[in-house]
């Protein structure tokens, strides 16, 4: 019996489909794209068969090719607003963002009454820093759907960036009265409220922005892993805890199950996560998503900053210098210190690892206390030449393992970057060391946050051919460095004593912005 050429080409095409969801189905993205890129050449006329393809190759992270795919399917089929609001998407992942707006202005004129077009030309316009048209696109979206959740928090942010304090305020409680547990809307709450002066209600917005946290991760998470290098620290605080009548009878489950854990593990890579059972996840849980501690009271002092620095020198040092960089020494009164250093060693706060070998927690994590707040309003109030133009965006503290690497290279968005260290200096066994590197080049603008900010090779090269010169500050317990956060730097070898109390701790502080934001969730 003859077989005809076109049932030999649908046969091609089912048994390449059927490819695609399996590999679909395993994750095997590789072998996805290369079934796709088939079905293309087979298909070279259906605009859906390059939209697929284009789709996969963007999800993957081949936003270059994705680009050129998207391209080809808007040749065949060039109203297809959909396929421009992809096409944007993909550009503005490759830094193109004239580009990536064109493409989305496109995608609205094609279909003027499409939510998810509008909302994707608002945001593209306020990453681009207009953020008065931005707030009209959302506006119009609002139209469509007043209930859109997104586009009430994405059109606070544009509000906020306006300084339109009062009406960014009503974008974000309309969020929580749609989503009541919306953590990013009611952090941004308390954002404002720190903006305006306003401590205490800007702390009951951050405490609450962290329960938030807590209760959608006991909804949502699975929390079947955890890496060595965070067990250990969550066993040796629980340890440290218990210690010091700091630790609830009702946690001592807690501590004896994180206890058997890391006895169980102790010899394991810290790298390689560590599979939780069902019975030890139950007991575990609070290493997750509770605070199991919160560092006990934290009272305003008389004074955070160390009244005997020469703030005046300070602010000349750091706008004479280029790039602009001052390392200040004594930067806490000592009480400060001391209340920093105690609060991080307490507070059961810091629960996001990094692969590299640390942990962190942030304004809306639980790192929020009244201390760290009064230190932001005596940086602008001390220093009012570095900090008063500039709204604080975000601040955090991290701890490390004393076995691992600190914070690889990166760039981040803000115009000014505060780094502080906290643990003793007789902890650090290099003192020529386990501080920070800081090179004289700050990225490109029109990078986009995922190549500045989790930097690859091209910023080794971009270092290596601009001839950029690195600066080290070797660490000392109680120095900050004030410098252009655009500038890309990196944490230096780590060589502490390991053991908790030894552990190399640092607080930074973001303010004002200059380079572009991606994902963004406010201030």
């Amino acid at each position: 019996m003859k077989t005809n050429a076109r049932t030999v080409h649908d046969d091609q095409l089912r048994h390449l489909h059927a490819v695609v969801g399996k590999a679909r189905r395993s994750g095997d993205q590789a072998e996805a794209i290369d079934a796709l890129a088939r079905i293309a050449v087979l298909c070279p006329t259906d605009p859906r068969a390059h939209g697929n393809l284009a789709m996969e190759l963007a999800a993957s992270g081949r936003h270059a090719e994705a680009v050129e795919v998207f391209r080809n399917a808007l040749r065949l089929d060039p109203c297809n607003a959909a396929g421009h609001a992809a096409l944007g998407h993909a550009l503005k992942q490759e830094g193109r963002f004239r580009a990536a707006l064109a493409a989305y202005r496109r995608a609205v004129e094609l279909a003027p009454d499409t939510l998810e077009a509008l909302e994707a030309l608002g945001v593209a316009l306020a990453e681009a820093g207009n953020a008065d048209e931005a707030t009209q696109v959302f506006q119009r979206a609002l139209v469509i759907d007043d209930r859109a959740v997104s586009v009430h928090f994405n059109l606070g942010i544009a509000l906020v960036n306006l300084e339109r304090w009062s009406d960014a305020t009503a974008e974000f409680q309309r969020c929580l009265a749609l989503d009541p547990l919306h953590p990013d809307a009611t952090f941004n709450l308390g954002m404002i409220a720190l903006a305006q002066g306003k401590h205490d209600d800007a702390l009951t917005r951050f405490r609450r922005a962290t329960a938030m946290h807590h209760e959608l991760r006991r909804r949502f998470d699975r929390n079947d892993t955890i890496m060595p290098f965070r067990l250990l620290h969550e066993h040796q605080q629980a340890e440290y805890l218990a210690a010091h009548g700091l630790l609830s009878p009702t946690r001592e489950i807690w501590r004896q199950a994180l206890a058997e854990l890391w006895a169980r593990h102790a010899d394991q890579p810290r790298t390689e996560p560590i599979r939780v059972s069902l019975a030890d996840r139950g007991r575990l849980s609070p290493s997750y998503n509770d605070v199991v501690y919160d560092g006990g009271p934290c009272a305003r002092l008389p004074t955070v900053l160390n009244p005997d620095l020469d703030f005046a020198a300070i602010e000349a040092s750091y706008f004479s210098t280029q790039p602009e960089i001052v390392v200040i020494d004594d930067l806490l009164a000592p009480d400060a210190l001391a209340a920093f250093r105690k609060f991080c060693l307490e507070a059961t706060v810091f629960k996001k690892s990094f692969a590299p070998g640390y942990i962190n927690s942030l304004l809306y994590s639980g790192f929020a206390t009244p201390l760290l707040l009064q230190l932001t309003e005596e940086f602008r109030a001390r220093l009012p030449r570095i900090f008063a133009p500039h709204r604080l965006h975000l601040a955090w503290g991290i701890k490390y393992d004393s076995t691992m690497r600190g914070i690889p290279l990166h760039a981040d968005f803000a115009a000014v970057n505060v780094n502080f260290w906290l643990t003793p200096d007789e902890a650090n066994l290099d003192p020529g060391s386990g501080g920070l590197i800081v090179w004289d080049k700050e990225s490109p603008s029109d990078w986009p946050f995922q190549e500045y900010n989790v930097a690859g090779p091209r910023v080794r090269t971009y270092l290596a051919q601009s001839e950029a010169t690195a600066i080290r500050i070797p660490y000392r317990a109680n120095r900050a460095v004030v410098f252009n956060s655009a500038l890309f730097h990196e944490t230096d070898a780590i060589r502490f004593r390991d053991s908790y109390e030894d552990r190399r701790v640092n607080v930074t502080l973001l303010y004002g912005r200059k380079l572009r934001v991606g994902g963004d969730t406010g201030f």
